[in-house]
């Protein structure tokens, strides 16, 4: 899923012809994504201020690899979008959904 959620913009921007077709042939796996995504959501369960310095500290573990590749090279935008859209589809899509889910009773619980 995470691989997913960061490639399809990247097609995007190929038809869109702001990046070139050659970036459709870049090989991901897409751990470090499935990470970020993971993170983000577990961002979520944080209380108060904690919460607050695990996002800070996601934000910034993506700039520290965005800035240790080559920063001005398109596989390092790519790579840096990747991870921010990955860690803020967690944050905002996978971390309320799982929140919502984990709250809910289910059929079976008493109450």
């Amino acid at each position: 899923m995470a691989t997913l959620a960061t490639e399809l913009p990247v097609m995007a921007l190929i038809s869109a012809h702001v990046l070139p077709a050659s970036a459709g042939h870049w090989l991901d796996i897409g751990v470090s994504y499935g990470f970020f995504t993971t993170a983000g959501a577990l961002v979520f369960f944080l209380p108060g201020r904690t919460r607050l310095l695990a996002l800070a500290a996601m934000e910034a573990f993506i700039a520290v690899i965005w800035l240790s590749d080559a920063p001005a090279s398109l596989d390092s935008i790519v790579t840096l979008l990747g991870h921010a859209v990955a860690a803020h589809f967690g944050l905002l899509v996978c971390g309320p959904w799982l929140r919502a889910r984990i709250r809910r009773p289910g059929p079976d619980s008493a109450g």
